[in-house]
């Protein structure tokens, strides 16, 4: 079936035709999607949230140093997903509509710089025919997503 509101999917990266865009369905078409005070809305109701059991994780910034992430729990579809953000990477309110025929995705990671998803005007909504694969399971190395030489490879 279609991807849905809360599934994780993969998708062809617009600005890169060799990799992949990886981020959560947030809204389908006719959707609208508010970012107001670090609060997502979704037609008008508040996304729930709560607080996270997790110590921050460290990634590397635009600079290369370190930069540690908090987290905070979303639930969203019938289900609860982690979330990262970073303390000074705030995100501008902003409303979008959602196109018919397109999803509007988010990453779990909320923060500028670190996100790539439709809030960017190269990323935008993606049409749903590009966006069929769900993802179940989400990998990363056991030193976190910051360790970047190793992320992306062979799970032994």
């Amino acid at each position: 079936g279609e991807p849905h509101i809360g599934d994780m999917v993969r998708c062809a990266d617009p600005t890169d035709a060799t990799r992949w865009l990886v981020a959560r369905v947030i809204g389908t078409g006719g959707d609208r999607i508010e970012y107001v005070d670090g609060q997502l809305r979704i037609n008008g109701f508040r996304v729930s949230t709560a607080g996270c059991l997790r110590n921050p994780r460290k990634v590397l910034d635009a600079t290369g140093a370190d930069q540690d992430m908090g987290c905070y729990s979303e639930e969203l579809g019938g289900s609860k997903h982690d979330l990262q953000f970073a303390p000074n990477g705030t995100i501008a309110n902003a409303e979008w509509k959602v196109e018919a025929g397109k999803l509007f995705l988010m990453s779990d990671n909320r923060s500028a710089p670190f996100a790539h998803d439709s809030r960017e005007p190269e990323v935008a909504q993606r049409p749903i025919e590009e966006c069929t694969q769900r993802l179940v399971v989400r990998l990363m190395s056991k030193v976190g997503w910051g360790d970047s030489e190793r992320r992306m490879t062979f799970l032994f």
